[in-house]
């Protein structure tokens, strides 16, 4: 009983730092996405994280600005189980986003957003300290960090470190 304890503690105590460490890094940037084609607010750029070549958001709010799309049936390629498209919440542009997918391999984490960094722009100070709108086609073109995705076995990492 003891040892687990101390194990959760270590557990939440390595997670703390994992995101302290992200967060108060100065290259990650404030700042809000917004839908190119309508400029139709989706949410902030805090909220995006990476996992290999995915980028992608779990926010509730983000969620509640979208328009989702399901496949009458999920598709699987590799760990994906891609669940339909995400369409931008303006009625009046409906532009296409991504996707709605879910890691297969990643148990804790539930269904996200999947973004196309050429469908969004992205608004956030630039090195001079003005206000500025930039678009990028590819998500490797982007001027910001993206947080990546927290590791799932990180109390398997913690055990090994002992």
């Amino acid at each position: 009983m003891k040892n687990e304890i101390i194990g959760q503690w270590r557990l939440e105590a390595a997670k703390r730092a994992y995101l302290l460490a992200n967060l108060s890094d100065p290259e990650t940037i404030d700042g809000k996405v917004s839908c190119r084609s309508c400029d139709y607010y989706l949410g902030e750029l805090s909220w995006i994280r990476k996992r290999n070549n995915n980028y992608f958001v779990q926010q509730q709010q983000f969620i509640e600005r979208i328009e989702i799309e399901r496949y009458p049936t999920e598709q699987i390629i590799k760990e994906i189980q891609l669940n339909g498209k995400i369409r931008c919440g303006n009625k009046q542009c409906r532009e296409e986003l991504g996707g709605l997918q879910l890691f297969r391999d990643r148990p804790d984490v539930k269904e996200m957003c999947a973004l196309k960094c050429k469908q969004l722009k992205f608004s956030y100070r630039n090195k001079d300290g003005e206000p500025q709108v930039f678009i990028f086609k590819k998500w490797t073109d982007v001027k910001f960090k993206v947080l990546d995705l927290e590791p799932i076995n990180i109390d398997y990492t913690l055990n090994n470190q002992q």
